[in-house]
This record gives structure tokens, sequence and C-alpha cells, in this order.
């Protein structure tokens, strides 16, 4: 919704724009900041929730033009890099240890990033306490696959049936690709893309 709105608001009238913000930008700000809010009060800084509040927050201060919510999102005690450093192992991994979640949590990651690197915040530069970055998350789940490209049901288990996992490791690694090519993280796309019986174009 907030990647839609920002590609319509140049077309929208002065009194459009305000109507949007006032009756569903700011109230979905409200729920955000308190939604941050509560983790962090409960010392859940490194929650995968909060990787998706951050992009959600960063993405609408960019569109607002809010930098009190840029920096809540990247910079404060739960934004995104007091997180790279907490809820990130040195050697890339999510603290969980699930591969699922540590592509979801890499997905918001990127998406944020992307975002940041349109509005000149270089996050894909951002390096942890210990050396992590999202090129290292990338690396993470690519080194822990098996040799013919899937994933190990590794910590709460299987995410193949019926599941997005798949779709959404195309999703981060389609990004991370595009911005540090390297050749594991064409593997791993290769990979997620014929187990959905697809090519990649």
């Amino acid at each position: 919704l907030i990647h839609a709105y920002d590609l319509v608001a140049d077309t929208l009238t002065e009194t459009e724009q305000a109507q949007i913000i006032r009756n569903v930008w700011q109230p979905f700000t409200a729920v955000l900041v308190a939604a941050q809010d509560k983790l962090i009060a409960k010392d859940h800084v490194k929650s995968n929730y909060m990787a998706w509040i951050n992009v959600a927050m960063g993405s609408l201060g960019f569109v607002l033009g809010d930098e009190q919510l840029v920096q809540r999102a990247i910079e404060s005690q739960a934004g995104f890099k007091t997180r790279l450093t907490q809820a990130i192992y040195k050697d890339g991994l999510e603290y969980e240890g699930t591969p699922y979640y540590h592509n979801f949590v890499l997905l918001a990651d990127l998406i944020l990033a992307e975002a940041a690197t349109a509005n000149g915040i270089a996050l894909y530069d951002v390096v942890g306490q210990d050396g992590q970055t999202l090129t290292k998350m990338g690396q993470a789940l690519a080194q822990i696959a098996w040799p013919d490209g899937s994933i190990p049901d590794l910590a709460e288990g299987s995410y193949w049936q019926n599941s997005i996992f798949d779709p959404e490791i195309c999703q981060a690694y389609e990004i991370l690709h595009a911005r540090r090519p390297e050749q594991q993280f064409a593997w791993v796309l290769r990979s997620a893309y014929e187990r959905q019986g697809n090519g990649r174009s």
C-alpha cells in the first residue's frame, strides 16, 4: 500500500493527499510506533516482527518525508542498525536459526535497504558490530543449502510444503543479487525457480 501510494501520490490533489495521510497513514503510523514500543518494552528487539515494523515505518517515512519515522526505522534502539548487530550472528545467520525466518527477515531488510538507497542512505554498506551485513545474510542461507540447492529443515522444521518459502527466496535474492552480484546468489535463485517449475528469465 505504501509503494502504491508513492506511485500515485503526484497525481492526487493536495486535498486528496491530506485525506489519505489523515485517514490512513497517520493511524497506521500510530499502530507501528505502538507496536515497536511494545516489542522494545518486552526486550524483543531481535524479533522478526521488528524487521517488518521497521520496513513499513521506514518506507512510510520516506514517502511522507517524515525524518522521525526514518530515524526510528534505521537508527533507533530497535532500528535496522541495532537489529543487524543484535539479531544476526557474525556468520550472517539470523539468531532463530530457522532458514525460513532468516529469509523472511532478509527480505524485509532488503526492501528497507532499497527504499533507503532511493533516498540516499546506503544500508547495503552498514556493518554490524561483529561484521554483519546484508551480503553476509545472503551468503549464510546459501552456505547451509544442500548440494542440490534445497534448504535444510532446521529449527522449527519444514516450510516447503504448500509454502511461500521459494517465492520469498526469489524475491529476496533477486534484490540482493542485483545489488551485490555473486555466483552463489544466482545458484540459490536458480534452485528456487527450478523447485517451482519455473525458469529464471
